[in-house]
């Protein structure tokens, strides 16, 4: 598929977990929390946007008195008004 990463494709092609392929996985909840599993460390934090890398790209949280709740090695959680997040 034309655009799109190879790990994604590849995992997509034979019903891969995400996990399994390595890539990052999001869970919104409403919109005021966001679990990010699988990332690999923060390229930005302000209370607007999170950029969260991921082996494939970015992940960008936008949103209004954003805040990093808790983090380990596997896993973020965000939290605060959510309005978008965009992948890139």
């Amino acid at each position: 598929m034309e655009g799109r990463p190879f790990r994604e494709d590849i995992a997509d092609r034979l019903e891969l977990p995400a996990d399994a392929a390595g890539l990052i996985k999001l869970t919104v909840m409403g919109r005021s929390r966001a679990l990010v599993e699988d990332h690999r460390g923060i390229s930005l934090y302000s209370r607007e946007c999170i950029e969260v890398k991921g082996r494939g790209g970015l992940l960008r949280i936008r949103g209004e008195g954003l805040e990093l709740a808790a983090m380990d090695r596997e896993a973020l959680l965000v939290r605060g008004r959510i309005l978008c997040v965009e992948l890139d």
